[in-house]
């Protein structure tokens, strides 16, 4: 397995120089999602692909899971993929209708993870995997925005190599005469480049395609013939772009044989459909009290009442007599609490202090009443 990752790394990356492909950056998607450290509850349910954004702990951190570069680039690769199944996708983890994109800071630097050679894929996976990524039914797609001596990205494949998370080194090979660095990442309304093709084609890799029984089968994973297919590693030549999907639908997608798995019939390919519209956010709930306290009331004194919610506190009001006197407070709201002083007179020993606080969150407003004999 690790011999076909490096050549997929190099053949790629010198089509492209040849091609003049390296164009400049695209465009950001304005619909990407806020950042997330956490993968966010899944609009639906099942087999899906979730894309993770990591850096190596001493990494510079380009913010490429919240301004658009990741979501453009999974857009265009998924229809480009339409296009060639005829309205078929991967189902990748999406939240409110937005690509999820999950922000992962390592616990190694990048030297760290480079000094394992090949072997870069199994050291992010296990970090991830230590994190909590590891849901039943998720392939992680991982842009690792590090470097590699060895490749510009890999994948496991199933059942020879198991594992759960196919990356791409966004910085690799930075030593060779076109480092992976150098690739741009593709918006939502262009073509596929570099970037686009390489993560589908490891994303593929992870589901277990191409399959060893495929007529073609090659070099554990590929395609013999021809070079513009989609799962090439040939011995002669180099992979060129436009690509296509399984040509001749004879290897791994659309050969409806039993005998074989097929990409058409796998339960992480799906049907497109309109984009879901966000859901509205929901009715904030009717604020508790969790507690409600008071000092003593003595004349000449300070009284201060506390009333603390389960929720944030956006106004208070605080209102209190000595006898029949209206008697003015000052008012704190302190996230969760509101706190209310009130200075008494000196000549209210014996008198009756009644009062309340109204405490409003986004949800509605608690209020607690007070009566004490001043002391």
């Amino acid at each position: 397995m690790n011999g076909h990752r490096l050549r997929c790394a190099a053949g790629f990356i010198v089509l492209l120089a040849a091609s003049g492909l390296l164009a400049a950056g695209a465009s950001a998607s304005s619909s990407a999602l806020p950042r997330a450290t956490a993968d966010r509850a899944d609009d639906v349910s099942g087999p899906q692909i979730h894309v993770v954004y990591a850096v190596p702990a001493d990494g510079e951190d380009r913010h490429l899971d919240d301004n658009g570069a990741l979501e453009g680039s999974v857009s265009s690769f998924q229809a480009w993929l339409a296009q060639e199944t005829g309205g078929k996708a991967l189902r990748m983890d999406t939240y409110q209708g937005s690509l999820d994109v999950t922000f992962v800071r390592l616990a190694q630097t990048d030297a760290q993870l480079a000094a394992a050679g090949a072997f870069v894929r199994e050291g992010i996976q296990t970090e991830l995997q230590a994190l909590g990524f590891n849901a039943p039914q998720k392939l992680y797609a991982v842009y690792y925005d590090g470097s590699s001596t060895y490749a510009c990205g890999g994948a496991f494949w199933p059942p020879s190599l198991p594992g759960n998370v196919v990356a791409m080194y966004l910085r690799g090979l930075p030593s060779s005469p076109v480092p992976c660095g150098s690739n741009a990442f593709a918006a939502a309304n262009q073509a596929p480049r570099y970037w686009e093709y390489a993560m589908l084609h490891d994303i593929l890799h992870g589901l277990g395609y191409v399959p060893s029984c495929a007529p073609n089968h090659h070099r554990a994973g590929h395609v013999t013939a021809p070079n513009d297919d989609l799962m090439w590693a040939g011995d002669v030549g180099f992979w060129t772009f436009p690509a296509k999907l399984d040509v001749g639908r004879d290897d791994y997608y659309g050969h409806g044989r039993s005998d074989c798995p097929d990409l058409a019939t796998s339960p992480y390919l799906v049907t497109l459909q309109a984009p879901a519209e966000p859901k509205p956010p929901a009715t904030p709930a009717r604020p508790k009290v969790v507690s409600f306290t008071m000092t003593k009331a003595r004349a000449g004194a300070t009284f201060k009442a506390t009333l603390r919610l389960d929720a944030r506190v956006l106004r208070a009001t605080c209102t209190a007599t000595v006898g029949k006197t209206k008697i003015r407070a000052s008012t704190v709201i302190k996230q969760t609490r509101a706190e209310c002083t009130w200075r008494l007179p000196k000549n209210a020993r014996g008198k009756q202090l009644a009062g309340a606080v109204k405490a409003t969150t986004a949800g509605g407003a608690a209020t607690k009443k007070f009566s004490r004999r001043i002391s």
